[in-house]
């Protein structure tokens, strides 16, 4: 749940996580929420500050395109190596992509942002590539929290991707059940590309509070 918190952004980059109501709120103890806190603070998500608490982790613009250029790295080996799924995954990849598209549709980010993450890590564990397919998912989560941030894509015409969200997702779908694997390496890091050129043009701003921003 926390984790989804800052995925979604419910708790914002730079919020202090309030550990008595979060333990009050799932009905556990302070020190188990403690363990789950460590935890997200381990994988980048939240930071610890002595005699403060935990905060969530708000990244600057060179950390961001720091990210996206490590999560093209490793999807592109973890996409190549991706075997065709049988009949069950190719039905829960066609139901997660599915789902994300009717969120978009519905203006549903935490829905949307939840969906597509359900579809990649269903597409990741087509990998025999095991280290690497958790760095993908972790590496996700990271970037996750910057786009609950600045939205979830640039503003039309900066960057190479081209095609609607509907089109893009439905090729991945497509190339991924097929076994087109250049094809699905293509369509996801030309998002990646055009992230890092957003990136690059300076159409991030960084605001006073640390958050980021489209100028």
């Amino acid at each position: 749940m926390l984790r989804s918190a800052v995925r979604n952004g419910a708790l914002a980059g730079g919020a202090r996580v309030n550990q008595q109501e979060w333990a009050d709120q799932l009905g556990i103890s302070r020190a188990a929420l403690r363990e789950s806190l460590e935890l997200l603070s381990a994988e980048k998500l939240l930071r610890h500050e002595g005699h403060r608490g935990y905060f969530v982790a708000a990244f600057d613009v060179t950390e961001v395109r720091e990210i996206y250029w490590l999560r093209a790295q490793v999807e592109r080996e973890v996409l190549l190596s991706c075997r065709p799924p049988d009949p069950d995954e190719a039905a829960e990849l066609a139901e997660a992509c599915h789902a994300a598209l009717a969120a978009a549709d519905a203006g549903d980010r935490p829905g949307r942002f939840a969906a597509e993450r359900r579809f990649f890590v269903a597409v990741y564990a087509l990998s025999p590539l095991r280290f690497l397919r958790g760095e993908a998912t972790r590496l996700w989560d990271l970037a996750e929290t910057y786009r609950s941030m600045v939205g979830v894509l640039p503003p039309a015409g900066v960057g190479p991707a081209s095609g609607s969200l509907t089109e893009r997702r439905l090729v991945q779908l497509e190339a991924v059940c097929a076994g087109d694997r250049w094809t699905l390496v293509e369509s996801v890091l030309s998002e990646r590309r055009r992230m890092v050129a957003a990136l690059d043009a300076g159409v991030v701003r960084a605001e006073p509070d640390h958050s980021l921003r489209w100028a």
